[in-house]
């Protein structure tokens, strides 16, 4: 297998796990930090660029950067184009694929999956809600019930005989209603705090 970069040299130690700076071979760019040659597979157009880091048992695949002061770590896997930048956190068992993008301050870990044209940025603009049947992620602009994902501003108006057919029944009326109380009355909190 033909090797895609090499090791600089230049070393950094984060909480007691030695990072290795990477160098591209084709143009001799320097890039970020990996711990081990696992964690930056040498085919197809992945790197880690800048001051981003990579280790544990994280892996980048394919054609996915990661770059600025990004981490990605523990068992996270970041593959086909998606972008992990900022300051942005992967960690647990996290995906992150396809023309996904996670940036600015985002922390994406446990068994989360980003994919799609799905953008991560700032989660402290959404809160979860937990404790129920199914999770609930309240964004500014849509959220989900479970895996579900809904436009806020629709809200209001969708009733249990329009929920899409393939969840409706899989939830009753009253617990629909519940749920729908509760994504509106956190959601009316979270407008009043910006």
């Amino acid at each position: 297998m033909k090797k895609k970069y090499k090791f600089t040299g230049k070393t950094i130690n984060h909480f007691g796990t030695e990072l290795k700076q990477i160098q591209r071979l084709s143009d001799g760019l320097v890039g970020g930090y990996i711990e081990k040659e696992e964690n930056l597979r040498h085919l197809g157009e992945c790197f880690v660029f800048e001051n981003a880091q990579v280790f544990g048992n994280a892996r980048v695949l394919e054609n996915a950067q990661v770059y600025g002061n990004a981490k990605v770590l523990g068992y996270a896997r970041v593959s086909g184009n998606a972008k992990v930048s900022g300051n942005a956190e992967v960690y647990g068992d996290a995906r992150i694929y396809g023309n996904a993008r996670v940036w600015g301050n985002a922390k994406v870990y446990g068994d989360a999956r980003v994919y799609g044209n799905a953008e991560v940025s700032k989660p402290q603009d959404c809160i979860n809600i937990t404790g129920l049947r199914y999770n609930i992620t309240l964004c500014p602009t849509f959220g989900h019930v479970g895996c579900k994902e809904f436009n806020i501003f629709e809200l209001h108006d969708i009733k249990h005989e329009d929920y899409h057919e393939d969840y409706k029944d899989q939830i009753s009326e009253e617990e629909f209603n519940d749920i729908k109380l509760i994504i509106l009355t956190h959601y009316e909190y979270m407008l009043s705090k910006q």
